[in-house]
């Protein structure tokens, strides 16, 4: 079989399909014309001759307009997972356009940072309960990011001082004691202004907030145009399960706006460290 088998397979058939046609007219011309009413094997043959030219008509015009001159059959596209995939992708490529979805992650892990944090450019803005863990894993990429001219970096996290906040992150983090949960989230701040100082950024170039209340979502605001969004799980198990979405907020006005207004009305909130 060649690739082009199919093609050479259809055309075959088209050709069996001229000459019954052609066969079937002669039939009909040579065959005695029908009596009334109709006897014998003969003329049952002869009356069936129209019905079956229709039928190969129909395929030899079916061929030259849909095959011959128009849609052409690609066996790939045809086979059903191929296809099912290929309007899964249309319909999210779709989408995309509509809503600015760059990409979408089944869990917070997969998500590229070293890609990201290389690519911005001027402003990473964090919401989070604490990030020290993170931190240690981008060092390399956050200390090139402190690097280049004027960026800067602000960071919300959980005000470790109110009791409240901290019950409320210790429930959602059980693994840890609450002294724990402290610590991680001074040394997040800690560490960040460790790395700017080591790139030689300035000190102000890094902005610490407490929150005072508990959040119910985690953002990352990349250059004011990518919004990496996921959300703290209510049932957490030894590690982070909730899904990623990020987004270019620059093709999305609603969320833009919407995530401006949050972030704006946090560092109201919010007491600067």
């Amino acid at each position: 079989m060649k690739p082009n088998s199919f093609d050479q397979i259809t055309w075959l058939k088209v050709v069996i399909a001229l000459v019954s046609s052609a066969l079937l007219v002669v039939g009909y011309l040579i065959l005695p014309a029908p009596q009334t009413p109709p006897s014998g094997c003969v003329e049952l043959v002869r009356n069936a001759i129209p019905s079956g030219l229709v039928v190969l008509l129909s395929f030899i015009s079916l061929y030259y307009l849909f095959i011959r001159n128009g849609i052409r059959h690609n066996s790939e596209l045809l086979d059903p997972k191929t296809l099912a995939a290929s309007i899964a992708s249309y319909l999210r490529e779709g989408s995309s356009v509509d809503l600015g979805l760059v990409a979408f992650h089944q869990t917070l892990r997969d998500v590229n940072w070293k890609t990201l944090l290389t690519e911005a450019k001027d402003s990473l803005d964090l919401v989070v309960y604490y990030y020290d863990s993170w931190v240690n894993l981008n060092d390399e990429h956050l200390r090139a990011f402190f690097q280049k001219p004027k960026t800067k970096l602000r960071i919300l996290l959980a005000d470790p001082e109110k009791g409240l906040v901290l019950d409320e992150v210790h429930r959602l983090f059980p693994e840890y004691s609450k002294q724990g949960l402290r610590e991680k989230i001074v040394r997040t701040g800690e560490r960040l202004r460790s790395i700017a100082n080591a790139a030689g950024a300035a000190s102000d170039r890094v902005e610490i907030w407490y929150v005072p209340h508990p959040l119910s979502y985690s953002a990352q605001i990349i250059d004011e145009r990518l919004l990496v969004l996921s959300f703290f799980e209510m049932h957490r198990q030894q590690k982070i399960d909730s899904p990623a979405f990020i987004i270019d907020i620059s093709q999305n006005k609603h969320l833009r706006d919407y995530i401006e207004k949050e972030f704006t009305g946090l560092l109201k909130k919010s007491r600067n460290v």
